[in-house]
This record gives C-alpha cells, sequence and structure tokens, in this order.
C-alpha cells in the first residue's frame, strides 16, 4: 500500500495555499488559547464545576454537526447525554453551599471560587 501511494503521490500532492496556510494557523493559535483556557479553568474552578461545563462542547457537536453537515444523533445518544449532563448539574449544585443556594440561585460554586480566587 506505502508502495503504491508513494508512485500516486508526485501527480497528486501540491503544496499548501496562502488562504489554507493562514487557516490552519489560525486554527492552531485559538486552540492553544481554547486549552489554556481549559487549564486555568481547571487550576481554580473545582472539578465538579469544569467537567460540567465540559460537557457543553456535546451541544457544539450536535449543533455544528446539524448544521455544517446535516447529521443528528440518534435518540438513544441524547438519552445518554442528557444522563451525563444531569448527574453532572446535580453534582454542582450539591456540592453548593445551601445558603448561597438560597440567594443566587445559580452556579454557585463557580462564585465561590472566582471570589477565593481573586483574594
Amino acid at each position: 500500500m506505502l508502495l503504491v501511494m508513494l508512485v500516486a503521490l508526485p501527480q497528486t500532492w501540491h503544496p499548501m495555499s496562502a488562504k489554507g496556510l493562514a487557516l490552519s494557523m489560525s486554527y492552531g493559535v485559538l486552540l492553544f488559547f481554547a486549552r489554556w483556557l481549559l487549564v486555568e479553568a481547571v487550576r481554580i474552578l473545582p472539578a465538579h464545576v469544569v467537567t460540567t461545563l465540559m460537557k457543553l462542547q456535546f451541544i457544539w457537536m450536535v449543533g455544528i454537526g446539524a448544521l455544517v453537515f446535516g447529521e443528528w444523533p440518534a435518540a438513544n445518544v441524547y438519552l445518554g447525554a442528557a444522563i451525563i449532563m444531569g448527574s453532572g448539574l446535580f453534582l454542582v449544585f450539591h456540592n453548593a453551599p445551601k445558603t448561597a443556594r438560597k440567594t443566587h440561585g445559580s452556579l454557585t460554586g463557580f462564585d465561590r471560587a472566582v471570589s477565593s480566587a481573586a483574594s
């Protein structure tokens, strides 16, 4: 297989265009900063908050898959995702202090972590 590909390579390969190179480099820079933000979030916030927020990637993947590629997951995928996201939300609200939950009613673990990191 490798020998066949080596024979076909000179007829099919062409260098990347400037636009393609710029898009690839832009993607690399954006990916670097996205991963850096993820590392900072893990450093500052409790793990149960960060992992719950990371599960939002599923929503983005489904949306992009539907809009760009016209693909929709099966019903069992939605059920599994709902179970995973529900368990993550349970951890966030279960680990939040009861007094803060009454006053804010939102992701109090996030608020607590940000205020402790700022001081």
